[in-house]
């Protein structure tokens, strides 16, 4: 289950590219439910194929045993001579989405709006969108937005309006109304859970709050004179915030 690199522009995967990444000595995915999907590899400056990973082509590689392997967009590449070895920093081919635009739509449910927003697509696109939600409710895109943001995106997105989580498989978003199983695994210290860390930052931990009111057109600004609003559980610190 070694990572296989190919050129930037494959679709179909059904050979080996330029060939398979046989000297990895680490490959991480990281993945959130509608949010980031990249792969993290370091590679040796004089391993095979170290020459051909760069910038824009794909690594694809499997995200757990139980899944198919994905392809991933270098997006950056750091060499280092000193230790002999590079990282490739890779993102799901999904999010190239980020920019195809969309314009303006209308849908009266989620299937309706999925149709919608692709036939409001305004380039030419590899990328395909599809669910298995049936919700009803109006979607409104009142702007031109990236077909990912469109679709899971914050306020006013696909997701927003019927719900659901987004799966990124190949050249496909589809979004389903949940991701994964219920098992009856559990996890056990001694057993499966190998180790566990826990980590503590206050170095954006604020005491309270200082509001005020700020008009950019007339350069008016009100703040209450000494008015400070305390953030409840936090004791032992002074730090406000100006918001």
């Amino acid at each position: 289950m070694m990572p296989i690199l190919y050129d930037a522009n494959e679709t179909a995967f059904t050979h080996n590219g330029f060939g398979i990444l046989n000297n990895a000595t680490r490959c991480t995915i990281t993945r959130e439910i509608n949010g980031i999907y990249d792969l993290e590899m370091d590679y040796p400056l004089r391993g095979i194929h170290a020459e051909d990973i760069q910038e824009r082509r794909i690594i694809r590689a499997w995200p757990d045993p139980y899944s198919t392997p994905q392809p991933f967009r270098i997006v950056r590449v750091k060499k280092s001579h000193t230790s002999g070895k590079m990282t490739a920093w890779a993102q799901h081919v999904a999010f190239d989405t980020e920019g195809i635009p969309v314009g303006t739509f209308t849908g009266t449910n989620a299937r309706n709006s999925i149709t919608a927003m692709r036939q409001a697509i305004l380039t030419d696109v590899d990328y395909q969108v599809s669910t298995t939600i049936s919700s009803t409710a109006q979607m409104v895109q009142k702007t031109p937005k990236s077909m990912l943001r469109s679709i899971i995106g914050s306020e006013g997105s696909f997701v927003d309006t019927y719900g659901g989580e987004g799966e990124m498989d190949g050249m496909e978003i589809r979004i389903v109304p949940r991701l994964g199983t219920v098992t009856d695994v559990r996890i056990m210290h001694g057993r499966n859970l190998t180790y566990l860390d826990e980590e503590i930052a206050t170095d954006k931990l604020y005491s309270a709050v200082a509001p005020y009111w700020h008009d950019d057109e007339t350069g008016l600004t009100i703040q209450p004179l000494g008015y400070v609003v305390p953030i409840p559980g936090v004791s032992g610190l002074e730090r406000v915030l100006p918001l």
